[in-house]
């Protein structure tokens, strides 16, 4: 018999995982410091209008242009509806850690407040990209990292969370999702 290691909570990433990507790497392809800028914009190093004004820097045009553009590829995405499902049949507590700026920010609570009424608690203000986030998270939500399934898109979270002994789903599609939840007897 195999020994399933006891959960007590799942941490999900939601651009990719339950709503579809926003489009900004259209948007900021090849474009020198856009990286920086958007990692100071989503941790609210910087406020709204000193990310315009740089952000309009680097793309050549217009702030006026920058933010219209801004908004468009950040309001975007639908809810991935066989993930949803999934997310609704877990029996133990849910989270979202998340890399979203304010302007993204604003559209998911605007259309999805349904999927974060589900949970008990959201972190958008830490960057996945930093080992110390995920720490932080573990902290605040107060489990084990052993106890946690970590989901996300994009293999280099999944290895951060990993490195910090939380179990980890590299998400590929809602059939492989389930699959693996079940092993861990979550849903």
């Amino acid at each position: 018999c195999v020994q399933v290691p006891n959960i007590k909570g799942v941490l999900f990433d939601l651009g990719g995982v339950l709503v579809e990507n926003p489009l900004y790497a259209d948007l900021w392809k090849n474009k020198k410091g856009n990286k920086r800028l958007r990692t100071q914009f989503g941790m609210r190093q910087i406020g709204l209008q000193e990310y315009i004004r740089h952000g309009a820097k680097i793309l050549g045009c217009s702030q006026k242009e920058f933010y219209r553009k801004t908004k468009k590829a950040y309001r975007h995405g639908k809810l991935i509806r066989p993930v949803f499902s999934i997310f609704k049949k877990i029996k133990i507590s849910k989270y979202i850690f998340s890399n979203s700026n304010p302007i993204h920010l604003e559209y998911v609570k605007k259309n999805f407040s349904f999927v974060l009424a589900l949970t008990k608690a959201n972190f958008f203000t830490l960057r996945k990209e930093r080992l110390v986030s995920f720490r932080k998270v573990i902290r605040l939500i107060g489990i084990k990292p052993t106890e946690v399934i970590f989901i996300d898109d994009k293999k280099e979270m999944i290895d951060r969370a990993k490195k910090i002994g939380m179990k980890a789903i590299l998400y590929k599609n809602s059939i492989q999702l389930e699959k693996e939840l079940r092993k861990f007897n979550v849903i």
